[in-house]
């Protein structure tokens, strides 16, 4: 919150002294301009990234230009409503949608504590029906659900998903399985909506760094 209404790029400038511009972006947003530059968003003209980590991150681009929005706080995914038919509380957002905690309840179920805990998690989850994987399909459902409300609107060509998570094929699946599943709930959606592809993002956990470069360099 600190940083809330602080003109950082001037800030940076003056304490450096430098004489070069300084460009700022969210990093949600510089790792989808890795991969609308070079990754798995290239080409694309209407299409999303969802990063999943603490919280759920989104970046999209509309026409091949990423959305900033009129305030600048577009891609805020986790303040989403994704059930209105109940008193308006917060379990009725998007914001318990972690990726960190659910691994971290995901291991403790499994008793689970090695480092690198994600890794040995997915290693020690080998069935459908544990408490581990009850946790994971609640979050990639909760995931599944968000994407499939922005395709209601959006029409996408490509969602790509971000994160450390991201890199467990298990974890693309259940979210491919839980957009389709949305689909087919009515005959009509299942006509009419179209689904977007839906892959992990090329450069992963470093597509951040990558895309702080972009706007540089295609910028020239």
């Amino acid at each position: 919150p600190f940083l809330e209404g602080l003109v950082l790029g001037t800030q940076l400038t003056t304490a450096a002294d430098l004489t070069v511009p300084i460009l700022i972006e969210n990093d949600g947003n510089a790792a989808a301009l890795a991969e609308h530059w070079r990754g798995n968003l290239a080409g694309t003209m209407n299409s999303a990234m969802v990063v999943l980590g603490t919280g759920v991150g989104a970046s999209l681009f509309l026409n091949g230009q990423l959305y900033h929005g009129s305030h600048y706080v577009a891609g805020e995914p986790s303040f989403m409503v994704t059930n209105g038919l109940t008193p308006i509380m917060r379990e009725q957002t998007a914001a318990g949608l972690s990726a960190v905690a659910t691994i971290n309840a995901m291991a403790d179920a499994l008793g689970v504590h090695e480092e690198p805990i994600g890794q040995h998690v997915f290693q020690a989850l080998t069935d459908n029906t544990s408490e581990a994987a009850v946790i994971l399909g609640t979050f990639t459902r909760g995931v599944a659900a968000m994407i499939y409300n922005m395709q209601t609107v959006l029409d996408l060509e490509k969602v790509i998903i971000g994160g450390g998570i991201s890199a467990q094929p298990r974890v693309i699946k259940e979210i491919r399985d839980g957009i389709e599943a949305y689909q087919q709930v009515t005959s009509l959606s299942a006509r009419t909506i179209r689904l977007p592809v839906v892959e992990p993002a090329k450069y992963r956990n470093a597509a951040n760094l990558i895309g702080a470069v972009a706007p540089l360099v295609v910028r020239g």
